[in-house]
């Protein structure tokens, strides 16, 4: 079965119009741009495990299992927000296509996780109801001044896997967010991430893939207030 990201809110939550754009569509036009395409095909392959109701709508955990072959790309979206991208990955062969995040939900809406494998598109979503206590701020003002983000880093390494977990500690200040960060080995790049403003703040990410003992890393990272940082790492 074939799907768009336009026909996700139909008959199931009131689309909500900004600028003319609804939701939908915003998300079916960043697909759009990344693979010039927004159609994907719904598949049972993906596993996507979020909570169905949402206490804390500032960070919402969710896990996506990808058990395909030839899984490239990921992205995962929250339906309704002003900006519906939470996170764009690029993935080498090395990262074991399984991803732990949290997301920024404000209104009761659908979490949509789309793949890119080497045969095309895939998607699926579930619903996640915004709990009537869960608070979570729809706009942020920017603190005057802020200091470039930190991103704390665990790595544990079983033979060749290695797990990894990184987070911004402490949280950043109001209005200033993670856009993207890269962990490389030598020339390899082993993932690409474009955070998104769906993105919670703290930006926790965890996932594997494979790297020998003894392999050095590099961490990058930038935020939107043009700070930067880097973490070099050695695998022991």
């Amino acid at each position: 079965m074939v799907c768009t990201a336009l026909a996700l809110l139909v008959a199931i939550i009131p689309a909500e119009v900004a600028g003319g754009v609804t939701p939908a569509e915003s998300i079916a036009e960043i697909l759009r741009q990344f693979t010039g395409s927004a159609e994907y095909a719904e598949s049972s392959a993906l596993e996507l495990d979020v909570p169905d109701r949402a206490t804390r709508g500032e960070s919402v955990p969710l896990t996506l299992r990808a058990p395909v072959r030839g899984v490239r790309a990921a992205w995962l979206f929250v339906e309704g927000a002003d900006d519906p991208l939470a996170l764009h990955l690029t993935l080498s062969d090395a990262v074991v296509p399984e991803f732990r995040i949290a997301v920024r939900v404000c209104r009761t809406g659908r979490i949509v996780a789309v793949v890119e494998t080497d045969r095309g598109l895939i998607g699926t979503d579930r619903l996640v109801y915004l709990g009537a206590r869960a608070r979570c701020s729809h706009s942020v003002a920017a603190a005057a001044t802020s200091k470039p983000l930190k991103m704390a880093v665990k790595l544990r390494r079983k033979g060749d896997r290695v797990r990894l977990r990184t987070r911004i500690d402490p949280p950043p200040a109001p209005g200033t967010r993670l856009l993207s960060f890269s962990l490389h080995h030598g020339q390899t790049t082993i993932f690409e991430a474009q955070a998104g403003a769906s993105l919670t703040s703290t930006a926790p990410l965890e996932l594997a893939f494979t790297a020998p003992p003894g392999a050095y890393l590099h961490l990058r990272w930038t935020d939107d207030r043009q700070g930067s940082g880097e973490h070099s790492l050695h695998l022991r």
